[in-house]
This record gives C-alpha cells, structure tokens and sequence, in this order.
C-alpha cells in the first residue's frame, strides 16, 4: 500500500505511536527520578552509618588520646570507612592534622556541617558532613566526605538505557502500530471496495466477509441493509415505471382510438358523438384518479403530530360516499382518537368502501365494526362481495394489480388504492390485514396502536 499521509491507517499509526512515546517518556522520567532519589538516599545511608562508626570512636576514645595516638591508629580509622569514602581531622581554625583514607574531595571548611551535604568539588559530586570532638583539652574537627561516583555512573547508565530502550520501543510501536491499523483498516478497506462495486454496478448486492460485533462491524452491517433496501427501492421503481407506463398506455390508446372515430365519422353521427365523450370521460377520470393515486404514493412525509376520531372519520367518509339505493352500510364505532392524519385516514377508508362496493355482484351490503382491543384500535370493515383467493390475497396491495382486470378497470379502478391504504397505515405505525373466500366476501382489518401517556 503507498504512503499517504492523509490516509487513517498512517494517521492512526502516527497518533498511536506519540501516544505510546509520550506516555513512555512520562514513565521513564517517574522511573528515573525514583530510582535516583533511592540510590541517592542509600548512598546517604552507608556515608552516615560510617561517619556514626568513626564519630563514636573518636568521642569515646578522644578524651584520653592525643594527636600522635590518632597518627599511630590510622589503620584501624581506615576500617571504618568504605573505599570511596575519606576523612579528615582538623583544629580549631581548619587546619588539616590527619587524613584518612584519601580518595574523595573536601570543600573549604567552614565549621560544623550537622547532616551530609551534597556537594561538587573539581568536577566530583560528594556528600560531605564535619563535627567536632572532645580530645584531651581541647577539641578537634572530625570531616568526612563521601563520594557518588559510583550514583553517578549508575545514573548515567540508566538514563543510557532509557534512551536506547526508548529508541527501540519507538521502532518496534511504529512497526506494530501500522501493522495494527492494517488490521483494523482492512474492513473500511473492503467496506470501501463494494462501494464502488456497487457504484459501478447496482444490480448485484455487495456481501462484506468482516462479521464483527464492534463499530465497524455495525457499519458494514448498517451498510449491508442500506444497499438491500436501496437494491429493492431501485427494483420496485422499474417495476413501478413500467406499470405506469402499461395503465397510461391503455387509456390513452383508447382516446387516440375514439378521438380518430370521431374526427373520421363524428360529423354525420351524433349517436358516436356522444358515446365516444362518454368514453372519453371515462378514461380521463381514469387516468385523473390514476394520477391522485400516484402523488399520494409519492408522498414521503407525515406530521405524526396528527390525531384523527376515527367514529367522525368513518361517520363522514360514509356521508360522502356516491351510494345508491342498493348499498347498504352499518357502523358500529367505539369513539377514539388515533395518531394519524385525518385527511389519510378518510381515504383509507374511502378505497376500502370503493372495493367492497365495486366487487360486489348487486345490492352491496358493508359492515364497518371499531373498538379498543388492549393497546390497540381494530377497525373491520367487511362485505360480501365476490371474494378472493389464497393466491390472490398474496398480491393485492401490490402497485396496478386487480383481480377482475375488466371489471375494476370498467368501473375506473386504478389499482393503486391497496397500495396507497398499506402505504399509509404503515407509515402511521399500523399494520393492515385481510381474510376473504371466494363467493362468500372479504374483511380488511386496520390495526391502530394507541398513543398513552
């Protein structure tokens, strides 16, 4: 893969490769400054424990020794102090009388120095400590100096080594780090690949191989279901296309046809005058209704903030059907308010009235029954008309799908009436249902939930 470095896998890398260097340096300089401050206060430890040994000789002993016995037990002063450890006795003014062991640096004497001080002296570091004591009749200055050489190097070598090891932990967290985001970037990557699979050809539905339960995993699936649903609004739009333009083709052949008669005959024949506009009104209704029922279908939004009564609804829908003598409809409605358009919910009913009315053989008699069953409102609204069959009940809210062709077309049926009822029962978060059988009529039933606070 080339080296952009715009791209998540470097950036990702970058930033997690700082964070870990940042937070390695922070551990680093806490590690340091901890181990420093314990060798340091061990180096201070050993130096007093010297200086306690050789302070006590010397106070016990000072009184009844002189100078020169000092001078003659310097071997035996030389054992209480370590290798990197010297010291020295000096008079009242800081005159150096004896040196033992001399292999560390002094400061100028300035009087008594109560607890090791840590000094630097020509380029040595030190811890340097003075009391006096009691000898014969006078007293004399006791002077240790204890030297960190040794801190000093194991300081260094620490710090080499945290250098070094950070430079390695630099490296190696790169590497890995890049590695790592290759992994956690394959799955865009192969997101991104059926992009434009897709983009190049939206007949076939891309299938990811990545299945994780974590955010990717959950964006290739949100993906997977996006192109599914896109994949079947693009097969239903063709669908929809070509049964457009199959109904529009009919009727406007149909005028075409009787426009011709008229215009070839019409002048000597009132009788084809007048049976030719009545067709024509036929089909222009048909096809005005066509398009009403298309623009609804068409519609995408909904105020869910609308509430409809469903027994005024029904009660109104009923008065403005065009009803002959020969229909007869009863109601039964439990009142309610339900969270749906008033204006839709009018024409759900309107469409389910026009089918019990058209596919009824003569003397259409329609039951419309509404009541409250749990958290939901039924609404059944049953003839007994023609019927229908199992196979038929599978396809009638499909878009242009009759079940008398002849028949619903005579009577200006569209086809699209289901479809719009389905459309807005679901979209109000309803659910539409049907039971028929043939010869013996059919009940749709509206299922409602009801809004409680």
């Amino acid at each position: 893969m080339k080296w952009k470095p715009s791209s998540l896998r470097v950036r990702w890398s970058v930033w997690t490769a700082t964070a870990m260097i940042v937070t390695y340096i922070l551990l680093s300089l806490v590690l340091a400054t901890a181990l420093s401050q314990w060798l340091l206060a061990n180096e201070r430890a050993a130096a007093t424990i010297s200086f306690t040994e050789l302070e006590s000789y010397m106070t016990t002993r000072g009184p009844t020794l002189s100078v020169q016995d000092f001078e003659r037990n310097t071997g035996l002063l030389n054992q209480f102090l370590s290798r990197n450890q010297s010291a020295r006795l000096l008079n009242d003014d800081g005159v150096e009388i004896l040196q033992i062991n001399p292999n560390s640096p002094y400061p100028v004497f300035t009087g008594e120095v109560n607890s090791f001080q840590r000094m630097e002296q020509d380029g040595q570091d030190f811890l340097y400590k003075a009391t006096a004591f009691q000898i014969g009749n006078g007293s004399l200055y006791i002077a240790m100096s204890h030297s960190l050489e040794s801190y000093n190097s194991m300081i260094t070598y620490l710090r080499w080594s945290l250098v070094l090891f950070g430079v390695l932990f630099v490296i190696v967290s790169s590497i890995a780090g890049y590695f790592l985001s290759s992994l956690l970037v394959r799955p865009l990557e192969e997101l991104k690949h059926a992009m434009k699979q897709y983009a190049l050809d939206n007949q076939v539905v891309p299938t990811l191989s990545y299945s994780g339960t974590d955010e990717i995993g959950q964006l290739a699936e949100e993906y997977q279901q996006m192109v599914t649903r896109i994949h079947k609004v693009y097969a239903m739009q063709e669908r929809f296309i070509g049964n457009v333009s199959h109904e529009l083709r009919s009727p406007i052949q149909a005028m075409e046809g009787n426009l011709a008669m008229l215009q070839r005959w019409g002048k000597t024949d009132p009788q084809l005058v007048e049976e030719t506009v009545s067709i024509l009104q036929q089909e222009t209704m048909r096809m005005r209704l066509m398009m009403e029922a298309l623009l609804a279908l068409a519609k995408q939004e909904e105020d869910s903030n609308h509430v409809a009564d469903i027994k005024q609804v029904v009660e109104t829908t009923i008065q403005r059907q065009d009803i002959h003598d020969t229909v007869t409809i009863s109601s039964s409605i439990e009142p309610m308010l339900l969270p749906i358009s008033p204006v839709l919910l009018e024409q759900v009913i309107t469409n389910l009235l026009t089918n019990a009315i058209r596919y009824s053989k003569e003397n259409p008699v329609i039951t419309i029954v509404g009541k409250v069953n749990n958290n939901d409102y039924i609404v059944r609204i049953q003839d007994q008309g023609i019927g229908m069959g199992e196979n038929e009940l599978e396809k009638i809210f499909e878009p242009f799908y009759t079940i008398d062709a002849t028949r619903s077309k005579s009577a200006g049926g569209t086809g699209l009436g289901l479809t719009f009822v389905k459309q807005v029962m679901e979209r109000a978060g309803g659910k539409i249902s049907v039971t028929s059988e043939l010869g013996k009529g059919s009940e749709f039933t509206l299922q409602f939930p009801i809004k409680t606070k």
